[in-house]
């Protein structure tokens, strides 16, 4: 058949096809590169943000569960907050060691329970220790997973953006050998005790109103050295809360995160640029801004309220958003003024005691 293509174009059709093997220059395959490399630029931040949504869907469904148990629990056990009910000589366990004799602390008491619960509910921990701890301090979710009856360490108990709690919960056996170095916490010093059972810890954290039973003067309190630590005495009573204390439900906090996870960079709950889900005691969970917040109190004297909040992380926690050793931060939520008398969003009780 007669070639009707010019001899200067079939010349220049070949050498093209010859150097890039298919019908494009180099140069327009780096154009097309350019394209997508500019696309995934642009796209990326968006496919992360839609992760952040979907696992602060998750976080929030977690809270959800929560709520509902602890109102279900509430209806068993005659409107009574979850809470730690062993006394000295009243200690059921099967296991010879956590039965506590009258006369002991009800500290004691508390402490084997909150064993007794990790051992029967976790196949790998059937030799917890019995260790001097306080559990209803950060520990008080293990009395409400126990009434669930579910199998620990529960996924619910940890935010979905919580990867070191979430690395603790898969292998236990490595968190107690100490396999995830800086990713977990040291076994030593005055919190070594109590940093044994992080894998069976929450994300979420209860404000000390709903189980300090003690009168004024004897509360519990915020440490000025840590954030993680609490001021108690020999005369601190700690016990369920009746919810029918709680006068404004929809506006008191329940249960929170100690981070803000949910966000490129994670903060201290206290931090004024933080936001994360609350559950309330109406049972929502509502995206919060500290910022929205009202001011905590010093629960022992709150005349002199504000309380402070010292953040001096962990090496497992995320660092200070300075780069300094600690920051100090106004208590909010974790203090409402009045306790659950009180309001944390929302036009402030100044005069409940």
């Amino acid at each position: 058949m007669r070639n009707f293509y010019p001899a200067a174009y079939v010349t220049t059709h070949t050498q093209r096809s010859a150097r890039t093997g298919t019908g494009f220059t180099l140069i327009e395959l780096l154009v097309v590169l350019v394209i997508i490399a500019v696309l995934l630029t642009l796209l990326l931040p968006a496919l992360a943000g839609a992760r952040r949504a979907a696992k602060t869907v998750v976080c929030m469904s977690n809270l959800r569960q929560m709520a509902v148990s602890a109102a279900s629990y509430a209806v068993d056990y005659k409107g009574l907050s979850y809470m730690y009910s062993w006394t000295p000589g009243r200690t059921p366990s099967a296991f010879p060691d956590l039965v506590i004799p009258a006369g002991a602390s009800a500290a004691a008491a508390q402490a084997a329970q909150a064993t007794d619960t990790i051992r029967r509910r976790s196949p790998a921990e059937p030799n917890f220790p019995l260790n001097s701890w306080i559990p209803a301090i950060d520990y008080s979710h293990l009395v409400l997973l126990d009434y669930m009856s579910v199998p620990l360490p529960v996924p619910i108990a940890a935010c979905p953006e919580d990867r070191n709690l979430q690395l603790w919960q898969g292998d236990i056996a490595a968190f107690n050998a100490g396999a995830f170095g800086v990713r977990q916490p040291l076994f030593t010093g005055p919190a070594g005790n109590v940093m044994r059972a992080k894998p069976y810890s929450s994300s979420y954290e209860t404000p000390p109103a709903t189980y300090d039973r003690s009168t004024p003067g004897n509360r519990v309190s915020q440490s000025p050295f840590s954030h993680y630590f609490y001021g108690i005495n020999s005369r601190t009573r700690f016990g369920p809360a009746r919810l029918d204390e709680v006068i404004f439900p929809s506006l008191k906090v329940q249960l929170h995160d100690t981070h803000q996870r949910h966000a490129r960079r994670q903060l201290f709950f206290a931090h004024p640029d933080a936001s994360q889900p609350v559950l309330h005691f109406d049972s929502s969970v509502v995206e919060r801004k500290t910022i929205d917040s009202n001011l905590g109190w010093v629960s022992n004297a709150p005349q002199f309220g504000p309380t402070a909040i010292v953040y001096e992380p962990f090496q497992f926690e995320p660092p200070t958003s300075t780069g300094a050793q600690r920051e100090i931060f106004l208590g909010r939520y974790r203090w409402t003024r009045g306790g659950l008398k009180g309001i944390d969003f929302g036009p402030e009780v100044t005069n409940a005691r």
